[in-house]
């Protein structure tokens, strides 16, 4: 019994001992991790961090990228890696025993490079085609997800065969000379093609290139309009004539480099205003009973066979003698007319009603030295222009707000026949013709445009 004992007690004692030690400390195993810094869609460049726990310092830390190049080992705490195409990928980072070279832990990231974009690229559908005799416009939509954001570039091929072997300038048609290549067109969701031939079918390539230069192509085939006549139309107010002209050949803007218009008439009436293209002119208007023939001509030129459109058409719009407006407080009447007379010796334009000697007789006065020719422009002043009311003399008011300072502009001398226009010579020449006249009784205004007077 006392043998046992003695043996409890010992086993007691040893347990006792052995529990009072610390337990030995246990090696945590290294765990891999990443996270991403920052992701550039335009570049398409990925940069992540290390941020693996517990890692020894005998390790390497592999990266793999998903994009199909080897795997590297990289044991920064900050890396990056350029992608050539956007896609989703997975990302692997593997942590290795450097003595074993054993995997010891690893992590896979599946991480989104670059914008949203088609996988078939730019993808287009031909919507409109206007057809013009000189010029083409084509018109398309950006379908299934594509935008017109996506393009990079846009790159255009004209061709008058479908094989593209028979090339033309994209951008010049049929210029002699022009470089007959792909052309960079800017981005857009249409395209005018000028300077091409009447009647004749065309080939047309586009090339798309998305941000990441995936490319995308489409053609399309036309043939261009016949050759058709422009349309004139005429309009005007109290003392212009205005000719408007219209082609019937070109769908796009009017390209001067490549088309020029010509407008003549056949009352050489004098011109105030065109527009830059030639197809608007602002002329005075004619007095007389004779109408207006007008032949507006179009040529595609800048080629090596020129085309030519011609239209004529006449417009009977003149008046017999004063162009004036009859509203107003001035002494002009319907029956107004205008002839030169002479007072005191001094040479006048008189415009009113009295056809006999005039002096004092009610309506305007404009006073003027030497015969006039074609072309001069008489300055109304204080000095020589005038009315005569009921209420008396009254001059014109000198660069008023109405004024602005007029003129009286010689548009034609025929047959001892004088027309002549009242003209802005500061601003709007041609329009707005009232004329302030005041006197210690009252303030006048008439309103005149063009004249006809008879010289003595």
């Amino acid at each position: 019994m006392k043998n046992l004992l003695y043996i409890s007690i010992a086993v007691l004692i040893s347990l006792f001992t052995s529990c009072g030690n610390d337990d030995p400390e246990v090696a945590l195993q290294p765990k891999a991790e990443f996270t991403v810094n920052t992701i550039d869609h335009e570049t398409l460049e990925l940069i992540v961090d290390n941020s693996s726990l517990d890692a020894p310092t005998n390790v390497n830390y592999q990266w793999t990228w998903g994009d199909g190049e080897d795997p590297e080992i990289n044991n920064n705490a900050t890396l990056s890696h350029n992608y050539t195409s956007p896609d989703q990928y997975s990302v692997t980072l593997k942590i290795l025993d450097l003595d074993t070279d054993q995997e010891v832990s690893s992590v896979t990231e599946s991480i989104t490079i670059g914008d949203d974009v088609n996988e078939g690229g730019i993808q287009i559908q031909f919507s409109q085609t206007n057809y013009g005799a000189w010029d083409t416009e084509l018109f398309w939509n950006y379908i299934n997800g594509s935008s017109i954001e996506q393009v990079k570039s846009m790159y255009v091929t004209l061709a008058t065969d479908a094989e593209f072997t028979n090339l033309l300038s994209p951008s010049r048609g049929l210029e002699i000379g022009a470089p007959k290549v792909e052309e960079e067109f800017d981005v857009s969701e249409k395209l005018l093609l000028k300077n091409l031939a009447s009647s004749s079918e065309y080939f047309a390539k586009i090339r798309f290139l998305d941000k990441y230069d995936k490319e995308s192509v489409y053609t399309i085939e036309f043939t261009t309009h016949v050759n058709n006549n422009p349309t004139i139309q005429f309009g005007g107010d109290i003392n212009t004539f205005t000719v408007q002209s219209k082609s019937n050949n070109l769908e796009g803007y009017l390209d001067t480099d490549f088309t020029t218009v010509g407008v003549t008439n056949n009352m050489d009436l004098t011109e105030i205003s065109r527009s830059e293209d030639g197809t608007y002119i602002v002329y005075f208007k004619n007095i007389g009973s004779e109408a207006v023939e007008v032949e507006v001509s179009e040529i595609a030129f800048n080629r090596e066979k020129e085309e030519t459109s011609l239209t004529t058409d006449g417009e009977g719009s003149a008046s017999d003698h004063v162009i004036f407006n009859s509203s107003n407080s001035g002494p002009l009447t319907s029956e107004s007319k205008a002839r030169k007379v002479t007072i005191n010796g001094e040479s006048f334009i008189y415009i009113g009603d009295e056809m006999g000697a005039v002096s004092n007789s009610e309506g305007l006065y404009i006073k003027y030295g030497s015969e006039p020719a074609k072309g001069d422009l008489l300055d109304l002043t204080p000095e020589n222009t005038y009315v005569i009311t009921a209420e008396g003399k009254a001059e014109i008011i000198d660069d008023s707000d109405i004024n602005q300072k007029f003129g009286l502009r010689i548009l034609k001398i025929v047959d001892g026949q004088i027309n002549a226009a009242v003209e802005n010579s500061t601003h709007d020449e041609g329009t707005g013709f009232l004329l302030e006249f005041k006197n210690q009784e009252a303030t006048v205004t008439s309103t005149i445009g063009q004249l006809l007077f008879i010289t003595e």
